[in-house]
C-alpha cells in the first residue's frame, strides 16, 4: 500500500505562496505600482514553472536509467512512480491513488476501453497473498477490467494460486526486467505501434545477441565480475568463475529462470546478482 502523505506537498505549497508573497512585495518596493507586482510575481511563477519542467524532465531521465540494482534501493513510494513512467510510456494514463482509502490500488492505468488497477510491491522478499487480497476489491470500487500485481522480487505458490484463480495478472522481476530494458532502448529506437509488446522484446534482445560478439560478452561479464565483487569486498570467483562465465557467454539466457541451468550459478547466486546478470548480457551499447 502506498504511505504516500500530504506532508511534502503542503511543504512546497506554502513555499510556493511565500515565494510569491516575497516576489509581489519586491515588486511593489522596486516599482510603487500594482502593475510592478503583477510582474514580479508573473516572473516568478514562470521560474516556478521552469523549474517544475526541469524536475519532470530530470526525473524522467533517472527512471530511464534505472536498472534493478537502482530499483531494489528505491522506496514503495519511488517504486510506484518508476511504475508509472514506465506505463505511461507505453501509452497509458496513469493516477496515483489517494493517501488513505486507495481500496487496494496504488495505481490506475487507462487506455482505451481498459481500466487497470495496479497494486506495486517493492519488497527485498517473496510476495505473498496479502497483496492478491488487497487488490481484487479495487476491481468492483474502480470498475477496472483488470487487477495487476507488480514487484521487484518473486511471488509465493499460495500467491500465484489466489491470482489465478481470481484473473489477477502477477508481473514479477522477470517481466519487469524486460519491460525496464525496453523502456531504457525507447528513446534510441523508433517503435512500430503495431508490434506487440512481447514481439518486441524478443525481437530486441534477439538483435541484442546477434549484434555483440562473444569477446564483447566476455569483457562485459569480467568487468561486471570485477566491479561487483569489489564492491562487497569478495574475489571474483565469489561472484561466478571463469567455467560459469564461459557458459553465460555460451548461453545468454534471456531471463532469471534460464539462469538455473548455468553451472556454478545457485539459488543464492541467482538472488544475488541474477537480475544484474540478465541485463549485463542483454544490454544494447
Amino acid at each position: 500500500m502506498r504511505n504516500r502523505t500530504n506532508k511534502k506537498q503542503k511543504e512546497i505549497d506554502s513555499l510556493i505562496g511565500f515565494l510569491m508573497l516575497v516576489s509581489g512585495l519586491v515588486g511593489w518596493y522596486t516599482a510603487g505600482t500594482l502593475k510592478g507586482v503583477g510582474i514580479a510575481v508573473g516572473i516568478c511563477f514562470g521560474i516556478i514553472l521552469l523549474f517544475t519542467l526541469w524536475q519532470s524532465l530530470r526525473f524522467k531521465k533517472r527512471m530511464q536509467q534505472s536498472g534493478m540494482t537502482e530499483i531494489d534501493k528505491m522506496t514503495g513510494i519511488e517504486f510506484e512512480e518508476y511504475l508509472g513512467t514506465l506505463f505511461k510510456n507505453q501509452g497509458y494514463h496513469v493516477t496515483y491513488t489517494p493517501t488513505t482509502g486507495d481500496y487496494g490500488a496504488d495505481l490506475i492505468l487507462k487506455k482505451d476501453k481498459e481500466v487497470i488497477v495496479v497494486q506495486a510491491k517493492r519488497y527485498n522478499q517473496t510476495v505473498g497473498v496479502k497483496a492478491v487480497q488487497e487488490v481484487i476489491p479495487a476491481i468492483m470500487m474502480y470498475k477496472a477490467t483488470s487487477a495487476w500485481v507488480i514487484t521487484n522480487s518473486t511471488y509465493t505458490k499460495q500467491a500465484l494460486t489466489l491470482a489465478k484463480s481470481n484473473h489477477v495478472r502477477m508481473i514479477g522481476r522477470d517481466e519487469l526486467i524486460k519491460m525496464s530494458l525496453t523502456f531504457r532502448r525507447e528513446p534510441k529506437e523508433e517503435r512500430d505501434a503495431d508490434v506487440k509488446p512481447a514481439d518486441l522484446i524478443a525481437a530486441t534482445i534477439q538483435e541484442d545477441s546477434v549484434q555483440i560478439s562473444n569477446d564483447e560478452l566476455i569483457q562485459r561479464l569480467k568487468s561486471y565480475r570485477s566491479k561487483t565483487a569489489k564492491d562487497a569486498g569478495l574475489k571474483a570467483y565469489h561472484v561466478f568463475t571463469n567455467k560459469t562465465l564461459d557458459e553465460l557467454v555460451a548461453k545468454r539466457p534471456l531471463t532469471i529462470n534460464d539462469l538455473q541451468g548455468i553451472d556454478g550459478l545457485g539459488q543464492k547466486r541467482i538472488n544475488a546478482y541474477g537480475a544484474e546478470l540478465v541485463m549485463v548480457i542483454n544490454r544494447k551499447e
